[in-house]
């Protein structure tokens, strides 16, 4: 985000509302952070974005296979239980 922030110009806030489709992000902004992003080939990054909202599944209790190991060290039983992996000692 800070790149395609940085090329356009804008804040990080408002990369990432516009990826977020922000109704507050004027369409036009939104146009050229998307295709901006798009060039970059950027891709949300899920382990930044659960620690930043606290939600890590859909439902805020599960986790993907791939986060499990980095984010079961915080709430081991629970999230390790729901995606079936051992805690890790």
């Amino acid at each position: 985000m800070k790149d395609i922030a940085k090329d356009l110009g804008v804040s990080i806030v408002t990369v990432s509302g516009a990826l977020r489709n922000d109704p507050d992000i004027s369409p036009v902004t939104r146009a050229l952070i998307l295709k901006r992003a798009e060039e970059l080939k950027y891709s949300p990054n899920s382990a930044a974005r659960a620690l930043v909202t606290g939600r890590i599944g859909s439902d805020g209790t599960g986790c993907s296979r791939s986060a499990a190991y980095f984010l079961c060290g915080a709430g081991q039983g629970l999230h390790c239980h729901r995606v079936g992996l051992e805690p890790q000692q």
